[in-house]
């Protein structure tokens, strides 16, 4: 209705009038329509401060939050009290080391304990050097084993035992050194193992090496004719001597 109305006022006609309620849109309409609606009031500069300022002293002032204001210096490391780390967060871990060699070989393939693997790598050195029973027959299947050894469980001095255990091997059981050869000249070897298995015989070619200074010791075998034929002379011997003496 209100459209109606000032649609016949904007056309120049008759003007049409209805009965109807005033509100608080109407007004808002009428205003606009007649071109006097109020300007929008702004807000000062001073109004906002003062706002600002207000909503400044409603801050808390609780003894926390003062505290949590002050200024935080990062370069001050005398605040920050010193803590203990633990020595080992985990108890190292011992096992008994194998009986036979036979179980030594077979352990160094463990993957998950690493106590169980460095027990048999640590003995495995006395075993080879004493000839425990079974080297003779596993001799060159633990050279090929030792050579290809992985250090999974980073163990200390790992590449020094490495070593000297295949070194054991090839002194204790020299038959085994064309075998290791062959892997040397192979084309799946890398680098790596060939070194380990030249250096390895360097160290057992010095080591035999030194076994022949030792000066040899001749075995005389005596025929039991000949040793109571001595053993006659000796005594005549003494018995000459005493009456000559007693004269």
């Amino acid at each position: 209705m209100f459209v109606g109305e000032t649609f016949s006022i904007w056309m120049g006609g008759e003007r049409l009038e209805f009965d109807y309620q005033n509100d608080s849109w109407l007004d808002e309409m009428r205003s606009i329509r007649d071109g006097t609606t109020a300007e929008p009031k702004l807000e000062t500069a001073a109004t906002v401060t003062l706002q600002l300022e207000k909503c400044d002293m409603q801050l808390p002032t609780s003894s926390s939050s003062v505290a949590n204001t002050q200024p935080y210096d990062s370069d001050d490391e005398e605040d920050f009290l010193p803590y203990d780390l633990p020595a080992d967060a985990e108890p190292e871990r011992t096992a008994p080391p194998p009986n036979y060699i036979r179980d030594c070989m077979e352990q160094l393939s463990e993957k998950e304990k690493y106590e169980v693997f460095e027990a048999a790598l640590f003995a495995l050195d006395a075993m080879i050097r004493r000839k425990a029973v079974g080297f003779v027959d596993i001799a060159e299947q633990l050279a090929k084993k030792l050579v290809y050894l992985e250090n999974k469980f980073s163990t200390k001095n790992f590449e020094e035992t490495r070593k000297q255990c295949l070194t054991s091997c090839l002194v204790m059981r020299p038959e085994i050194a064309p075998k290791l050869g062959d892997i040397v000249f192979s084309r799946h070897c890398s680098f790596f193992h060939r070194y380990l298995i030249l250096e390895c015989f360097l160290a057992a070619a010095k080591e035999l090496s030194e076994f022949q200074k030792e000066p040899a010791k001749k075995i005389v075998e005596v025929r039991k004719d000949e040793k109571k034929e001595g053993e006659v002379r000796s005594f005549s011997f003494l018995e000459h001597f005493s009456e000559s003496s007693q004269n």
